[in-house]
Protein backbone atom coordinates (compact mmCIF):
# COMPACT_ATOMS: atom_id res chain seq x y z
CA UNK A 1 0.00 0.00 0.00
CA UNK A 2 1.21 3.45 -0.67
CA UNK A 3 1.97 5.93 2.10
CA UNK A 4 -0.61 8.50 0.95
CA UNK A 5 -3.41 5.99 1.38
CA UNK A 6 -2.14 4.96 4.85
CA UNK A 7 -1.80 8.61 5.88
CA UNK A 8 -5.36 9.34 4.72
CA UNK A 9 -6.63 6.27 6.60
CA UNK A 10 -4.81 7.40 9.75
CA UNK A 11 -6.28 10.93 9.50
CA UNK A 12 -9.76 9.52 8.94
CA UNK A 13 -9.39 7.25 11.97
CA UNK A 14 -8.33 10.21 14.18
CA UNK A 15 -11.29 12.28 12.91
CA UNK A 16 -13.75 9.52 13.79
CA UNK A 17 -12.25 9.22 17.29
CA UNK A 18 -12.44 13.02 17.75
CA UNK A 19 -16.08 13.09 16.68
CA UNK A 20 -16.90 10.23 19.05
CA UNK A 21 -15.06 11.97 21.92
CA UNK A 22 -16.94 15.27 21.28
CA UNK A 23 -20.28 13.42 21.27
CA UNK A 24 -19.47 11.74 24.58
CA UNK A 25 -18.37 14.96 26.23
CA UNK A 26 -21.44 16.82 24.92
CA UNK A 27 -23.84 14.33 26.53
CA UNK A 28 -25.40 16.08 29.52
CA UNK A 29 -25.00 14.38 32.86
CA UNK A 30 -27.97 13.84 35.13
CA UNK A 31 -28.25 16.40 37.92
CA UNK A 32 -27.25 15.23 41.35
CA UNK A 33 -30.30 15.73 43.58
CA UNK A 34 -30.00 17.49 46.92
CA UNK A 35 -30.66 15.09 49.78
CA UNK A 36 -33.80 15.88 51.78
CA UNK A 37 -33.55 17.67 55.11
CA UNK A 38 -34.15 15.53 58.22
CA UNK A 39 -37.55 16.01 59.88
CA UNK A 40 -38.50 15.63 63.54
CA UNK A 41 -42.25 16.42 63.51
CA UNK A 42 -41.86 19.48 65.75
CA UNK A 43 -43.78 21.54 63.17
CA UNK A 44 -46.61 19.60 61.48
CA UNK A 45 -46.91 22.34 58.85
CA UNK A 46 -43.49 21.34 57.50
CA UNK A 47 -44.46 17.72 56.81
CA UNK A 48 -45.64 18.48 53.27
CA UNK A 49 -42.35 20.23 52.49
CA UNK A 50 -40.53 17.15 53.78
CA UNK A 51 -42.61 14.87 51.54
CA UNK A 52 -42.14 17.10 48.48
CA UNK A 53 -38.36 16.88 48.96
CA UNK A 54 -38.63 13.08 48.77
CA UNK A 55 -40.90 13.18 45.73
CA UNK A 56 -38.30 15.27 43.89
CA UNK A 57 -35.40 13.15 45.13
CA UNK A 58 -37.05 9.90 44.04
CA UNK A 59 -37.88 11.37 40.62
CA UNK A 60 -34.20 12.21 40.12
CA UNK A 61 -32.90 8.93 41.56
CA UNK A 62 -34.08 5.95 39.50
CA UNK A 63 -32.12 3.54 41.70
CA UNK A 64 -34.72 4.13 44.43
CA UNK A 65 -37.61 2.74 42.42
CA UNK A 66 -39.05 0.08 44.72
CA UNK A 67 -41.45 0.93 47.52
CA UNK A 68 -39.22 -0.76 50.12
CA UNK A 69 -36.20 1.27 48.99
CA UNK A 70 -38.19 4.51 49.22
CA UNK A 71 -39.46 3.71 52.73
CA UNK A 72 -36.00 2.70 53.94
CA UNK A 73 -34.42 5.83 52.46
CA UNK A 74 -37.11 8.11 53.93
CA UNK A 75 -36.69 6.52 57.37
CA UNK A 76 -33.04 7.60 57.34
CA UNK A 77 -34.27 11.21 57.51
CA UNK A 78 -36.69 10.82 60.41
CA UNK A 79 -35.65 12.24 63.77
CA UNK A 80 -36.99 12.51 67.29
CA UNK A 81 -40.56 11.37 67.91
CA UNK A 82 -41.08 10.44 64.28
CA UNK A 83 -38.15 8.06 64.30
CA UNK A 84 -39.19 6.70 67.71
CA UNK A 85 -42.66 5.93 66.29
CA UNK A 86 -41.27 3.76 63.48
CA UNK A 87 -38.22 2.36 65.28
CA UNK A 88 -39.78 -0.77 66.87
CA UNK A 89 -40.85 -2.16 63.50
CA UNK A 90 -37.62 -1.13 61.82
CA UNK A 91 -35.68 -3.12 64.40
CA UNK A 92 -37.97 -6.18 64.36
CA UNK A 93 -36.95 -8.38 61.42
CA UNK A 94 -40.28 -10.24 61.71
CA UNK A 95 -42.32 -7.02 61.41
CA UNK A 96 -44.53 -6.97 58.36
CA UNK A 97 -46.55 -3.76 58.56
CA UNK A 98 -47.96 -2.58 55.26
CA UNK A 99 -46.08 0.73 55.50
CA UNK A 100 -42.76 -1.16 55.31
CA UNK A 101 -43.65 -2.31 51.80
CA UNK A 102 -45.68 0.58 50.43
CA UNK A 103 -44.35 4.13 50.21
CA UNK A 104 -47.86 5.56 49.75
CA UNK A 105 -48.99 3.79 52.95
CA UNK A 106 -45.88 5.08 54.73
CA UNK A 107 -46.78 8.65 53.66
CA UNK A 108 -50.35 8.11 54.85
CA UNK A 109 -49.08 6.95 58.27
CA UNK A 110 -46.85 10.04 58.47
CA UNK A 111 -49.73 12.37 57.60
CA UNK A 112 -52.17 10.73 60.01
CA UNK A 113 -49.76 10.72 62.94
CA UNK A 114 -47.58 13.79 62.38
CA UNK A 115 -49.39 16.03 59.91
CA UNK A 116 -51.79 18.88 60.48
CA UNK A 117 -55.19 17.73 61.72
CA UNK A 118 -57.14 20.10 59.45
CA UNK A 119 -54.82 21.58 56.82
CA UNK A 120 -57.50 23.85 55.36
CA UNK A 121 -58.37 25.38 58.74
CA UNK A 122 -54.67 25.82 59.54
CA UNK A 123 -54.09 27.51 56.18
CA UNK A 124 -57.06 29.87 56.69
CA UNK A 125 -55.76 30.80 60.15
CA UNK A 126 -52.26 31.35 58.77
CA UNK A 127 -53.61 33.62 56.01
CA UNK A 128 -55.62 35.57 58.61
CA UNK A 129 -52.46 36.11 60.67
CA UNK A 130 -50.00 36.62 57.80
CA UNK A 131 -48.45 40.09 57.93
CA UNK A 132 -45.56 41.40 55.90
CA UNK A 133 -42.73 42.41 58.24
CA UNK A 134 -41.33 45.96 58.17
CA UNK A 135 -38.06 44.85 56.59
CA UNK A 136 -39.46 41.84 54.75
CA UNK A 137 -39.18 41.63 50.98
CA UNK A 138 -42.47 41.19 49.13
CA UNK A 139 -41.22 37.99 47.50
CA UNK A 140 -41.06 36.30 50.93
CA UNK A 141 -44.56 37.51 51.74
CA UNK A 142 -45.79 36.22 48.36
CA UNK A 143 -44.14 32.83 48.95
CA UNK A 144 -45.79 32.46 52.37
CA UNK A 145 -49.14 33.63 51.00
CA UNK A 146 -48.91 31.12 48.14
CA UNK A 147 -47.86 28.30 50.47
CA UNK A 148 -51.02 28.71 52.53
CA UNK A 149 -53.46 29.75 49.81
CA UNK A 150 -53.10 26.54 47.79
CA UNK A 151 -54.93 24.72 50.59
CA UNK A 152 -57.91 27.09 50.62
CA UNK A 153 -60.83 27.25 48.17
CA UNK A 154 -61.76 30.93 48.28
CA UNK A 155 -62.89 33.08 45.42
CA UNK A 156 -60.60 35.75 43.89
CA UNK A 157 -62.12 38.57 45.97
CA UNK A 158 -61.39 36.78 49.26
CA UNK A 159 -57.81 36.02 48.19
CA UNK A 160 -57.30 39.63 47.14
CA UNK A 161 -58.73 40.90 50.46
CA UNK A 162 -56.44 38.64 52.53
CA UNK A 163 -53.43 39.45 50.36
CA UNK A 164 -53.78 43.22 50.76
CA UNK A 165 -54.75 42.89 54.43
CA UNK A 166 -51.28 41.53 55.23
CA UNK A 167 -49.20 43.96 53.17
CA UNK A 168 -47.35 46.88 54.69
CA UNK A 169 -49.09 50.21 54.09
CA UNK A 170 -46.32 51.48 51.83
CA UNK A 171 -46.18 48.29 49.79
CA UNK A 172 -49.17 48.06 47.49
CA UNK A 173 -48.83 46.75 43.95
CA UNK A 174 -50.27 49.08 41.30
CA UNK A 175 -52.88 46.55 40.19
CA UNK A 176 -54.26 43.37 41.75
CA UNK A 177 -52.36 41.30 39.20
CA UNK A 178 -48.99 42.78 40.23
CA UNK A 179 -47.54 40.57 42.91
CA UNK A 180 -50.77 38.80 43.91
CA UNK A 181 -50.00 35.08 43.94
CA UNK A 182 -52.57 32.73 42.50
CA UNK A 183 -54.29 30.70 45.18
CA UNK A 184 -56.94 28.12 45.76
CA UNK A 185 -57.99 25.18 43.65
Amino acid sequence: MDNAFLDMLSVLSREIKDIHHRELSATPTAPKPHTPDPYDSSDPLKLNMFLVQFKLYFAATPSLASNEDKVTFACLYLKGNMFAYFQPELIDDAADSEWLHSYSTFVQVLQENFGVFDATAEAKAALDQLKMGDRQHISKYNMLFQQHSVLVSWGPAAFQHHYYQGLNQGCTPESPEDGLPRGGH
